[in-house]
């Protein structure tokens, strides 16, 4: 644990002086994101540089990527690494220059609360689970084989795209990057991959409670900031404790010789206000001496010197520290709910075995497995208990039911898979703290209307041949301004726009159903920043859409490698026309959520024009409840009249448990069922409808008169006192989003081949919890300010209290099921094999199986990595323990969970492995002399492995075995198992 924790503060400082940079506009500066951030670039660098062979996937590799990424971080981040004279000329006159502190170590010196802080809650959160796993860390059920099979594939090839343990022959067809991450860990800290699982789960549940605290962070920090910030125009402390100028507007940063402006004064009318910088740039008007080149986009690169010039003068003026230990603890508040607690399916869990409710309720809450056995009489079922509030939401049709997963944070590290949504999470919070930055660098901008061009009027080809000159100039000149205010929205001018693409493109190779959930997060707190300062406008809504476009092509572009060979079985959009989700279900998975977000709504519509946003949210709540119905009205009328309707409803009845529910129904009865059932179960989508046009309906009304105040100019004014700016704004945005989410799945999801929704409910859910985790704690912390009512607080807070109390039941009492109560086991055989406390996952199998144990020790150590060894084929989560060559070794194999395969690489599986089972069959029990050769020959394997498995699965006897000592050459016989080499 020690040598992982060196190692992840080594990628955070290698990447500190950018962070620090980067997110400037957030008062942590990005501190608690540093280690995500430097994993994350040190891994792209590595991996980028193995898909090109520029770098081999090893230590050495590892170490230049982040001897690499230090190097640019140092570069990029160098304002804060070097001493700058202070004092710029004021009216004319020159103060002395004297020589200031490094202004990164300044920052750290004043915020070492946050420093200290942040390290102690990362340190105990990963010491914590590390104990935690050292009790509960078998790599066995679940898709743990599965990713264990990856981990090792990767650390067995030398170049990427890694080899695909489980299909012989081929790369990975996955999102892989995060057992890239995982692979690198293992490889520099030199501890045995089945350890290394462990502290992998230790570690992400780390980076997940402290990314989480550092956007709680900077939001309650940023809302103390604007309280206490003084008037503009006054003399204030910055967040680094020391004395600001006394006015950003009467201050210019110095300028170098020969620099040019952002764009010339007479187009720029550029104003910088206190307490943050801002200006007033893109779209310059022609004026006099003005060129177009000077409008190009390599002009307005400069952007990141004029930052450097400006300084820590962006930092907003404050009482030093003020508001460090509130948002330290609401920051923490934050960690907890993302990451510690459970849905309130645990008190369900109470009430059943304790007999604490008539069981007609625990039958009408109707979740899945609970009632399987006889309650306990404890405070908690049997063994698996805890895996029930992962199926809390249950689809049931006519009887039949269909397996749904509504996963939260803390089952998954309770549970211990490495899936691809968990790696995702620390970058997910990532990809949130670069979008409040980019909302808040966003709010400084003041669009300025550009006036038009005159256009010839002739006729002649020479008047034609201008027009079409002038219409190209307009063009190359629009998107020269619209990429001069990107790089100016992102802080860093165009390095900035390649990070943000870099940092969000991430989450597609990390976990793919992210991507455009982040990246349209990003795109809206772009625009909720631009409209405001400019309102809601044709002009805001093209540069979201622009931006959206540019970072999400971006984004993908950084990591074309990957998309090269990536294969899904993922076939469009599918109507939900049998499954509503019921509300009770619905509010125990996300109670204490839905409980802050009325009250912090409620306390936001407090004091705002009440038919503005009555007005508003009605027309939203309008749209949200007829597109809908109009949407299955129209998909049922299609099913009933059109042909490519029935070719859908026959899609639907793919699904073998929506067929056999279904029975003889014609198609019109069909329909009739979904309307019955749609009128039965309204209430989750009412509710939704109406929570989502409530946040719509307040953003409406406060950004539509951003710049429209009244003659007065007070209006704006009252308007920004009523709603805290940008973190009200950026948490209700937040709010909204994770709700259209769950929404969504009321009426659609992605077609796999589970044909339903199971999957989407799942990522999506998932995704709605790290956000309205997030916005919950702010909430609260919102209605725990003295300025709040004590009519809405109290009870706001007494009943957030009560349901999170109950939704910690499940932490407290899970984690110690799953962890068999903490007892410890001495080994089966002394010295041979691990007891329990263990970090090796693979203890179990030396206990059960020590002969396999034995073997695959000897691959490792004598066979090369990419050799193909070949094993029995196992179906997904076979219990027989297929694979467990391939998972423990990275040694591919012929074919391994084969319809886990089917599902990485959809349509293309068939023709890919379709002939390797009736191979397999034929090399264990069936194939003669030649027929062998000739088989091992075709497929290359280079190594038989024949164990207790094999033998039972294939009827291996005596003269099976002596064909295979005749044709093969035996390297490895011992308990059992033998090794037989091509």
């Amino acid at each position: 644990m020690i040598s992982w924790w060196l190692i992840i503060q080594l990628f955070a400082l290698a990447v500190l002086p950018l962070a620090w940079r980067l997110f400037r506009r957030l008062p942590s500066r990005g501190y608690p994101l540093a280690k995500a951030w430097g994993l994350l670039l040190v891994c792209y660098v590595l991996w980028l540089g193995a898909e090109f062979r520029l770098l081999a996937n090893s230590v050495g590799g590892i170490l230049f990527a982040l001897l690499l990424v230090a190097g640019v971080s140092a570069w990029l981040g160098r304002t804060g690494l070097r001493q700058a004279p202070v004092g710029a000329a004021v009216d004319g006159a020159q103060p002395p220059a004297r020589l200031a502190g490094r202004p990164l170590i300044d920052w750290l010196r004043a915020n070492w609360p946050l420093i200290l802080a942040t390290e102690v809650l990362f340190l105990a959160v990963l010491a914590a689970w590390t104990v935690f796993r050292a009790y509960s860390g078998d790599i066995a059920g679940t898709e743990k084989p599965m990713e264990f099979a990856f981990i090792n594939g990767i650390l067995g090839s030398r170049f990427f795209p890694p080899q695909d343990p489980w299909l012989s022959g081929y790369a990975i067809s996955y999102y892989y990057f995060g057992y890239v991450m995982l692979a690198a860990l293992i490889r520099l800290s030199g501890v045995a991959p089945s350890i290394g699982f462990n502290l992998g789960v230790a570690m992400w549940f780390a980076l997940t409670l402290t990314g989480a605290f550092g956007v709680v962070y900077d939001l309650v920090r940023l809302a103390a900031i604007r309280r206490r910030a003084p008037a503009a125009g006054q003399a204030g402390l910055r967040m680094d404790g020391q004395r600001d100028v006394p006015s950003l507007e009467a201050v210019a940063p110095p300028r170098r010789p020969g620099s040019r402006d952002i764009f010339p004064p007479a187009a720029q009318g550029a104003t910088v206000r206190s307490p943050a910088v801002s200006a007033r740039v893109t779209e310059p008007t022609k004026a006099p001496g003005w060129s177009p080149d000077r409008e190009a986009a390599p002009a307005y690169q400069a952007l990141p010197d004029e930052a450097e010039r400006v300084g820590e003068q962006e930092a907003p003026p404050v009482v030093a520290r003020a508001g460090m230990g509130r948002a330290i603890r609401f920051g923490l508040l934050g960690a907890l709910l993302t990451g510690v607690l459970g849905n309130l399916e645990g008190l369900v869990e109470i009430a059943y075995n304790r007999r604490l409710v008539p069981l007609l309720w625990i039958q009408w809450l109707d979740i899945k497995g609970l009632m399987d056995s006889a309650p306990t009489g404890g405070w908690a079922g049997g063994f698996w208990w805890w895996w029930h509030a992962s199926r809390t939401v249950h689809d049931q049709l006519l009887g039949r039911t269909l397996e749904v997963i509504d996963e939260f944070p803390f089952f998954s590290f309770l549970l211990g898979d490495l899936h691809p949504h968990v790696l995702a999470l620390p970058f997910v919070l990532l990809a949130i703290g670069l979008a409040l930055n980019l909302l808040l660098q966003a709010s400084e901008l003041i669009l300025v209307a550009e006036e038009p061009r005159s256009r010839s009027t002739g006729d002649s080809s020479s008047s034609r041949s201008k027009r079409a000159g002038s219409a190209f100039e307009d063009l190359r000149l629009g998107l020269a301004r619209f990429w001069a205010f990107l790089g100016h929205a992102t802080g860093m001018g165009v390095p900035g726009i390649f990070i943000y693409a870099l940092a969000l493109g991430a989450l597609a190779f990390l976990n793919t159903w992210d991507f455009p959930i982040y990246l349209a997060l990003a795109a809206l707190a772009l625009g909720a920043g631009l409209a405001r300062e400019n309102g809601l406008s044709r002009r805001v809504a093209g540069r979201v859409v622009g931006a959206g476009v540019v970072l999400g092509v971006l984004g993908i572009a950084l990591y074309f490698p990957f998309y090269v060979g990536f294969q899904s079985q993922a076939g469009g959009i599918l109507p939900n026309l049998f499954f509503p989700t019921r509300l009770s279900q619905y509010f125990l998975m996300f109670g204490p959520f839905l409980v802050v977000t009325v009250f912090f709504l409620l306390l936001l519509s407090y004091g705002l024009p009440r038919r503005a946003v009555l007005g508003h949210s009605l027309q939203l709540l309008l749209w949200l409840v007829l597109l809908p119905l109009a949407f299955l009205g129209l998909v049922l009328g299609a099913a009933l009249l059109l042909p490519q309707g029935r070719a859908l409803a026959e899609t639907l009845l793919s699904n073998g448990d929506v067929r056999a529910a279904l029975g003889e129904r014609s198609v019109s009865q069909a329909a009739a069922l979904v309307l019955q059932l749609r009128v039965a179960t309204p209430w989750t989508f009412l509710l939704l409808a109406i929570l989502i046009a409530w946040a719509g309906g307040l953003l409406w009304t406060w950004l539509a008169q951003r710049g429209t105040a009244g003659s007065d100019g007070n209006e704006s004014v009252s308007l920004e006192r009523r709603l805290c700016s940008t973190t009200d704004l950026f948490v209700v945005v937040m709010i909204a989003l994770a709700l259209l989410l769950t929404f969504s799945v009321e009426f659609v999801y992605l077609k796999d081949y589970f044909i339903s929704r199971m999957n989407t409910v799942f990522k999506f859910y998932y995704q709605a919890w790290i956000l309205l985790a997030l916005a919950s704690a702010y909430g609260l912390s919102r209605l725990a300010e003295e300025e709040t009512r004590p009519a809405l607080a109290l009870p706001g807070l007494g009943l957030a209290a009560l349901l999170i109390f109950g939704g910690l039941y499940y932490p407290l009492l899970a984690t110690p099921s799953k962890a068999n109560n903490f007892q410890s086991q001495p080994p089966a055989q002394a010295g041979a094999c691990p007891g329990v406390p263990s970090l090796d996952g693979l203890g179990f199998l030396c206990q059960s199986n020590p002969g396999d144990s034995e073997a695959i020790a000897w691959i490792s150590a004598n066979l090369p990595p990419t050799a193909t060894v070949l094993e029995a084929a196992g179906g997904s989560y076979s219990p027989e323990g297929a694979e467990r060559v391939s998972m423990s070794t990275g040694n591919p194999t012929l074919l391994g969970w084969d319809f886990h395969e089917r599902q990485w690489r959809g349509n293309a599986f068939d023709a890919l492995a379709g002939a390797r089972p009736d191979a397999i069959q034929a090399i264990y029990r069936t194939a003669g002399p030649d027929e062998l050769r000739a088989l091992l020959e075709r497929w290359h394997v280079d190594y038989v492995y024949v164990g207790d498995l094999e033998r039972r699965k294939y009827d291996i006897t005596d003269p099976v075995m002596a064909r295979f000592d005749r044709v093969l050459r035996k390297v490895y016989d011992k308990d059992g198992v033998r090794i037989y080499a091509r």
